[in-house]
């Protein structure tokens, strides 16, 4: 259970970390085809309620592909059971690495690597809103790459299903303030705006927790099963 906590909230902390957030608006213009201005205007009960229905087939693409290579790194993850003791460790001391990177202790420049696999058409449906967002899942950000690889390496030391359902939390919990942004418009922005302070803190939040999840696996005090 406790890992399954810890994979919801990465996805939060993903979402709200400094080069997710603000491009949320312009991802929300692409799979809607509505313009970020009037995204960002009040009173658009009809634009919101396109916005809100695209964002939530934007959420269900990504989901998806989350959740397959959750399934994909548990079966792989299955061969290495002879050699556990050594794979969990060599996986926390990765995690502590990743976990310093998303923090900004340290940079690994290859992490910053952004690989965009959208789809460039101009047909808004719903249905290219759901490719637009398994082509999100694969072209990871530098903020979504670290913390969902060290989700996936958690994965990797869990059954199948449990795989899947992990990746597939971690969708969710960045997919709830996508959904919600895209359903509230600028209401949702403004209250984010008031606490845009606040928001500095999440990426080094997230990798304190990358750290102290690596240290525990290191140790064998974190159990996936």
């Amino acid at each position: 259970m406790k890992e399954i906590v810890v994979t919801f909230w990465a996805g939060i902390l993903t979402f709200f970390s400094p080069c997710v957030l603000p491009l949320i608006p312009a991802y929300l213009s692409m799979i809607s085809g509505v313009s970020a201005s009037e995204i960002l205007k009040e009173n658009q009960k009809e634009v919101h309620k396109k916005v809100f229905l695209n964002s939530l087939f934007f959420f269900f693409g990504f989901s998806a592909v989350f959740s397959l290579m959750g399934a994909a790194a548990s079966f792989i993850g299955s061969f290495l059971l002879t050699h556990r003791d050594i794979f969990q460790k060599v996986m926390g001391a990765v995690l502590v690495l990743l976990g310093a990177h998303t923090a900004g202790f340290f940079n690994i420049g290859f992490l910053n690597y952004e690989k965009r696999a959208f789809l460039k058409t101009t047909d808004k449906s719903l249905f290219s809103s759901f490719i637009m967002g398994a082509g999100f899942a694969f072209g990871w950000s530098p903020c979504i790459g670290p913390i969902l690889a060290s989700i996936l390496m958690m994965a990797s030391s869990a059954s199948v299903y449990k795989g899947m359902f992990m990746l597939f939390v971690y969708g969710l919990g960045l997919g709830i303030p996508f959904i919600a942004a895209g359903f509230f418009g600028a209401s949702f922005f403004k209250i984010i705006s008031s606490k845009k302070h606040m928001l500095f803190y999440a990426e080094k939040i997230a990798g304190i927790i990358l750290i102290i999840l690596g240290i525990l696996l290191f140790l064998n005090k974190f159990s996936i099963e």
